[in-house]
């Protein structure tokens, strides 16, 4: 370039940039100083790059028809899928001179980045196919001179209006520039037509600020402060909204931040999260906050020296989901804890995992995800075999460094008890493993036949988290998702035969943000599940079909993350009589402190749902579904009981009856047909009795005039007569058998006996005696009975 074009365009660009200050649309806000109200951000998922085969990501965006975020670091380029999970190379790194200075526009479905020293906007279209080539694309460039950018340290777009918001931390603005509609983005023109406005920051930020990104759902701009370790979100003229405290992320290094769909795509689609990428400081000392293995506490300025990898954090603006309202915590009882880390096993396992109960052996069988990745304590072996009460009897190898090396990323066990088959999930490569022992019967030697399914290739099941076996049935913990998802293993009883197809239901509902673990109970045919998230501090149990019976305290184990991995039912270590659950723990992950050895195994004993109804009761698994399906909350609250020996009066009748057929709320405002109604103590029964005689299930006890009696006790005969109706069957089949000697019973309607054979035949009831065979209609019916009829008649699922 000659000297005099030189000296032509840089007074070309003085001119503009006198202009920029004078030109009354070209507006710079400033901002009050008030900081906004404190906003609460929450984790929803965290992956490390290295599995992306990058240790230090430099920039992120995310590309909508692909449902992917391109991820870039120094020389590469790659895909990342909206679940987390690696994509392909893409050539586009070398034409990024600035990652912080890139954005992906959905108006014009294009990549845009600046260059280094911010004089020009390119952009690269969008292939039908895939993501920009650059070597098969052609890239329009834009003059940004005008723009004065000096440095540029995040770039995002309002997919609304497709107006381009550049930070730049030097002047401590945010530049926003309106598109031309046939000129596009260049500078010279947005300055002259009026089309650009600048926020001021420097009021609030004391610091460089870095990251910035644009929230479809509310219109407003999030900008990040490092030092301060805050992210500020401002509305489009520049007001502060709210600050967040981003310090319990322990971001060493923030880099871009941007919305984009939340990567649990079961749930609502349109659910945006921020995405923070933190680019580490790979093998350099430094000083940080981590968190204390245990017991949630802080420590502050612990020195260190390691490979600080880079990760991509998923966070949510929205509070996660708790127990469902009227879901009480049962207690548990903390039975023992056993150690497995390097102070009592050798070797060690400082992230298990994976945990089971092998009845074959009589012990525990653990899988350890991370240890491979821990040099230190790495013997090559992470699968351990353990006693019920700790003590570490033989190792094993998953890994790739052994003969039969199928996965580096064992995340999940199960055990099939009948076949001694083993499955292991791998949570990274989205793959469920059965191991089968080979002829000579033992596990771990040459012989094992492994087989493995990619459950995401088959069954969209994306972050298989862990696994469980029963019934036939694979158990999946579909973790970002919070989904539970099942598949019969067919006629063969083997992983990749004639499986399928696959079923799911959520559990995020229920409070469970991350489904880390997923174990089950082999004694009921039910499942426990429990959340890695730190506030989930409690396990659910619920039945195979997605009902939630039961949640159990378990807040004696801290609220750090990464305290509950996995769940398992087991005989209990003192008394194999009782079983309990064991809950295997990685506490610090490995990815914070590379140096950690913290593994616990936690047994602990679950209560029952009432005090009065131990889980050795006759009746227990009926009255936990009872209780389950919301249909009673006991008869008293403190302490919780269930009086399962006490007759059903007819008021209680109605109100069971009625919350069994789904009326869980009737008709408020009752008539008052009935002249006994209200009665004193009973009066929340009124609708639900209303709601019971205009179902057709009850005339009433007397007539003239109309009276219900919700005082008096049901008989057997009634009972038959109210459940046959309020199941739809209000003419029974005529002539009866004869089947009871005791029916029909004098004083009661001839009508009655078709009832009770009908309740007979329909496999209600088996009778109240054999020989011969009675049914004892004049009998009261007791509350622990009733449970056991209104379960089975109206089939809910039973632990």
């Amino acid at each position: 370039m000659s000297t005099k074009l030189y000296l032509k365009r840089k007074r070309f660009q003085l001119l503009l940039i006198v202009f920029l200050a004078l030109h009354p649309f070209f507006r710079i806000t400033t901002l009050a100083t008030a900081q906004g109200v404190p906003l609460q951000l929450y984790e929803v998922k965290t992956t490390h790059t290295r599995k992306l085969g990058m240790n230090s990501p430099k920039g992120m965006t995310f590309v909508p028809g692909e449902q992917s975020f391109l991820v870039w670091g120094d020389t590469s380029s790659v895909t990342m899928t909206i679940y987390g999970d690696p994509g392909i190379p893409v050539d586009v790194a070398d034409l990024i001179e600035n990652p912080l200075g890139t954005a992906f526009d959905q108006r014009s479905d294009s990549l845009f980045f600046l260059t280094a020293n911010g004089t020009e906007l390119a952009k690269i279209e969008r292939e039908e196919i895939g993501l920009p080539k650059s070597s098969r694309q052609t890239v329009t460039r834009f003059h940004a001179g005008a723009f004065d950018l000096q440095d540029v340290q995040g770039m995002t777009f309002d997919p609304h209006t497709g107006q381009l918001f550049i930070l730049d931390a030097r002047k401590s603005q945010i530049l926003i520039i309106s598109p031309h509609p046939t000129l596009g983005f260049d500078s010279g023109n947005a300055v002259m037509s009026g089309g650009i406005n600048r926020i001021d920051l420097a009021s609030f930020i004391r610091s460089a600020p870095r990251g910035i990104a644009f929230n479809p759902n509310n219109g407003n701009v999030y900008v990040g402060s490092p030092t301060e370790q805050k992210i500020y979100e401002l509305t489009g003229e520049g007001k502060v909204i709210s600050v967040s405290d981003i310090s319990p992320f322990l971001l060493r290094n923030l880099s871009t931040m941007l919305f984009a769909p939340s990567s649990d795509q079961t749930d609502d689609l349109l659910k945006e999260s921020l995405y923070l990428v933190d680019s580490g400081n790979v093998g350099t000392a430094e000083s940080r906050t981590s968190y204390m293995p245990h017991n949630g506490n802080l420590i502050a300025d612990q020195a260190v020296t390691e490979e600080n990898e880079g990760r991509i954090l998923e966070l949510s603006l929205t509070e996660p989901l708790a127990l469902p309202p009227g879901v009480a915590l049962l207690p548990s009882t903390l039975v023992q804890v056993i150690d497995t880390s390097n102070t009592v096993w050798n070797p060690s396992s400082p992230d298990p995992s994976g945990i089971d109960y092998w009845p074959l052996t009589g012990r525990l069988l653990l899988a350890d995800s991370e240890v491979d990745e821990m040099p230190r304590y790495f013997t090559g072996n992470n699968v351990f075999d353990s006693t019920l009460s700790g003590e570490l009897i033989s190792t094993c190898s998953t890994t790739n460094l052994s003969h039969t090396g199928f996965s580096n990323e064992p995340s999940g066990l199960g055990i099939d008890p009948g076949n001694n088959r083993i499955y292991f999930s791998d949570d990274n490569l989205n793959r469920i493993i059965e191991v089968g022992l080979g002829a000579d019967g033992i596990y771990c030697t040459s012989d094992d036949v492994v087989t493995f399914v990619n459950v995401l290739d088959l069954y969209n099941i994306s972050d298989a988290e862990d696994v469980a076996y029963g019934q036939n049935t694979i158990f999946i913990a579909g973790g970002i998702n919070a989904e539970v998802y099942m598949f019969n293993l067919g006629a063969d009883g083997k992983l990749g035969g004639d499986d399928g197809p696959m079923a799911h239901f959520d559990t995020r509902a229920w409070g469970f943000g991350d489904l880390e673990g997923i174990g089950y109970n082999v004694d009921q045919g039910t499942l426990f599940i429990v959340s890695s998230d730190g506030s989930d501090n409690y396990v659910g149990h619920i039945t195979t079909s997605g009902t939630l019976i039961n949640a159990y305290d378990l807040s004696f184990m801290g609220n750090i993350p990464n305290i509950r991995s996995d769940v398992a039912f087991a005989p209990g270590s003192q008394n194999p009589a009782v079983k309990n659950i064991y809950i295997v723990s990685r506490g610090m992950d490995n990815d914070y402190e590379s140096q950690e050895n913290d593994g616990k195994i936690w047994e602990i004993a679950l209560a029952p749902t009432f005090t009065d109804v131990p889980f050795t009761h006759m009746f227990s698994k009926y009255i936990e579904a009872f209780h389950g399906a919301g249909i009673t909350t006991g008869c008293l609250q403190s302490p919780k009981k269930y009086c399962p020996d006490a007759n059903v009066t007819r008021g209680e009748m109605a109100v069971f009856i009625e919350r069994a057929m789904g009326n869980y709320a009737p008709t408020p405002n009752p008539t008052g047909m009935f002249t006994d109604l209200p009665y004193p103590g009973l009066e929340s029964f009124t609708p639900f009795i209303e709601e019971f005689y205009n179902d057709g299930i009850t005339v009433g006890c007397a007539l003239n005039p109309l009276k219900y009696c919700p005082q008096n006790y049901v008989t057997r005969g009634e009972m038959a007569v109210f459940l046959e109706r309020a199941m739809g069957n209000f003419t029974p089949t005529p002539n009866p058998t004869g089947i009871f000697a005791d029916v029909p019973y004098p004083g009661q309607p001839p009508s009655f006996q078709a009832f009770i054979e009908e309740l007979y035949n329909d496999g209600i009831t088996a009778g109240c005696a054999i020989n011969p065979l009675r049914y004892c209609p004049q009998n009261y019916v007791t509350r622990g009975e009733m449970a056991v009829f209104i379960v089975r008649a109206f089939g809910i699922p039973v632990p």
